[in-house]
């Protein structure tokens, strides 16, 4: 495929970076800069090896995430120095292992390059025989719309084809029918005491039996992402908001999977399309760059999961640091503004030493085990 070499420098701006580390990262990290050109010469027209360089950069990064939460945890003494520290640890991992792939691969140049591959291929490709002329250009931003969609469950529509199979199950388990009627009255009532109760009774006898009704064993294992979110936070309120919203939202949820199902079949059809009209070699840059996008979105979606436990984190030592700042409560309120507050605001009102410490380059490469 032919390409302008100037695709894979580091870009000078990227959308969607509401942080602005854009203007700290490769100052702070200069190493990002090499890191993200070599893999994306690398990987860019190698769908299954990039799926693999984002799956590896993952692991690191919640083994990263853990070691460090787990540092934090062990200790609550914590000094401004230990602090900020720990907040230039995160930062090197974020930036490393997550800002590379959810900012300057999924968002920077690579993903602008696909998508302006995958329209002009969709323009070479053209419509199947029989659309009339006047409606061949609603067809065609039709076939660039179901591509650059892509046939990739995301996260929210997993949570759908998710919540109708528990709708499903519970229709059609015996022991709990009748509950579940009363509990979709509940929650059409709007009463929620009723809905906690009904929903606790329903999961209990589901953990109860999933030894010996397949139902009940079903249902528990696909609420046990959910499950083990409510033992980690001690709240039941992620259950009760998770079939709540299964019950309200189901029918919505089957039209989602009648989408995503229409939607494969179309680019099923496009493809069968393009083999016919391109040549050998077009047709293998045309289902590069498809997959390649869907990729960017996967992986996007896979690393943001690893937001759920380092977010919370994150922010809980940026609060500390904004507490244990040398001035007045007066100049120290509301400076943690997001994850990037150390750049923008809360260094100025950190000790010279500090100071210094956040603003001085970390030319050293990234190695997990000194996270």
């Amino acid at each position: 495929m032919t390409q302008n070499n100037s695709l894979f420098k580091f870009p000078k701006s990227i959308p969607n970076d509401i942080e602005g580390f854009m203007a700290y990262y490769p100052w702070k990290f200069p190493g990002i800069v090499l890191e993200y050109e070599k893999s994306a010469e690398k990987y860019h027209l190698h769908p299954e090896e990039f799926r693999k360089f984002s799956f590896a950069f993952k692991k690191e990064l919640n083994i990263g995430v853990r070691r460090m939460k787990k540092k934090y945890e062990s200790d609550r003494n914590h000094s401004l120095e230990f602090l900020v520290e720990l907040d230039e640890k995160i930062s090197k991992l974020y930036c490393y292992r997550f800002w590379i792939i959810n900012y300057l691969f999924c968002d920077g140049p690579l993903h602008t390059f696909y998508v302006d591959k995958i329209r002009e291929y969709v323009r070479k490709v053209g419509v199947a025989p029989g659309v009339e002329l006047e409606t061949e250009e609603a067809y065609l931003k039709e076939m660039e719309r179901n591509l650059l969609q892509g046939d990739y469950a995301d996260v929210y529509l997993m949570n759908a084809l998710a919540g109708i199979k528990v709708m499903d199950i519970l229709e059609n388990y015996r022991e709990v029918k009748e509950d579940f009627k009363f509990l979709k009255k509940a929650v059409s009532e709007k009463n929620n005491q009723k809905t906690y109760k009904l929903i606790d009774k329903i999961v209990a006898r589901a953990e109860k039996n999933k030894e010996t009704n397949h139902l009940a064993k079903s249902l528990i294992n696909n609420l046990l992402l959910v499950l083990n979110q409510v033992k980690m936070r001690k709240n039941r309120f992620p259950l009760y908001t998770k079939i709540i919203h299964d019950i309200e939202f189901y029918e919505q949820n089957k039209e989602l999977k009648r989408k995503h199902r229409k939607i494969k079949r179309e680019i099923k059809k496009i493809f069968e399309l393009a083999k016919e009209k391109l040549s050998a070699k077009e047709y293998s840059e045309f289902k590069t760059c498809s997959l390649m996008s869907s990729e960017l979105s996967e992986s996007k979606d896979t690393l943001g999961e690893t937001d759920l436990v380092l977010l919370p984190f994150w922010f809980d030592v940026l609060y500390e640091i904004q507490e244990k700042l040398p001035c007045s409560k007066k100049h120290k309120k509301d400076l943690v503004k997001g994850v990037g507050s150390i750049f923008y605001s809360l260094v100025w009102y950190l000790p010279p030493e500090l100071k210094a410490k956040v603003f001085t380059p970390d030319e050293s490469p990234f190695e997990l085990k000194k996270f």
